[in-house]
């Protein structure tokens, strides 16, 4: 178990049960699935407001996605390519494992880009 924990790459495998590829714009392992749910947002909520919205948008019981399913990193913001979704619910595409299984088939396909160096 030490060993995952110092192997970005070893850790990514472990979490998501095979092997993943970096990100192709920073090389980060720190990807997580998204799949935004409809929320009425302004853009001007605070903390408090938006998790407000989020628990009574999902307290309603099946709750409907705002566009596609994606791996973002959470390095550089980077999105993968996203699986279409419409019509479906958050619940339903999280207990859908080809849904799953697609979403990282199409993020370890995306090629390798240069890798952005800040000096």
């Amino acid at each position: 178990m030490k060993n995952i924990l110092n192997d970005p790459a070893k850790r990514a495998e472990w979490v998501y049960g095979e092997p993943m590829a970096p990100c192709p714009q920073c090389g980060s392992y720190d990807m997580k699935p998204q799949m935004p749910i409809a929320i009425d947002l302004t853009g001007k909520e605070t903390t408090a407001q938006l998790v407000g919205k989020w628990a009574r948008a999902t307290k309603a019981g099946a709750t409907m996605l705002q566009g596609p399913a994606y791996y973002a990193c959470w390095e550089c913001g980077h999105k993968g390519p996203a699986v279409d979704c419409a019509g479906r619910t958050s619940e339903d595409c999280c207990a859908d494992r080809a849904l799953n299984s697609e979403m990282k088939r199409l993020w370890n396909a995306q090629t390798q880009t240069e890798k952005r160096i800040d000096l």
